[in-house]
């Protein structure tokens, strides 16, 4: 049961930033068509949103423990580049 216990915390926190990433986009997606925006502009915007949020929370929450220490996050969160020869 012990070597279960980190696998179900991990799990616990995945879920934990994807309900709340679900619940940002679909917030951020009520608001704007409430306001009169166009659906499709404001499930971009909602969707853009909470993916930022899904990279900083996973960054910092889900995956803390694996995190490179030799690679600054905005560094991954920018494009990737192919590496130097």
């Amino acid at each position: 049961m012990r070597r279960l216990r980190p696998q179900l915390m991990r799990l616990a926190r995945f879920s934990g930033v994807g309900l709340t990433c679900f619940a940002i986009q679909a917030g951020i997606l009520l608001a704007l068509k409430g306001s009169g925006a166009p659906g499709p502009v404001a499930n971009a915007v909602g969707f853009l949103a909470s993916a930022q949020v899904n990279f900083l929370l996973s960054t910092y929450f889900t995956w803390a423990d694996r995190r490179s220490p030799h690679v600054p996050w905005p560094r991954r969160w920018g494009p990737s580049r192919p590496p130097s020869r």
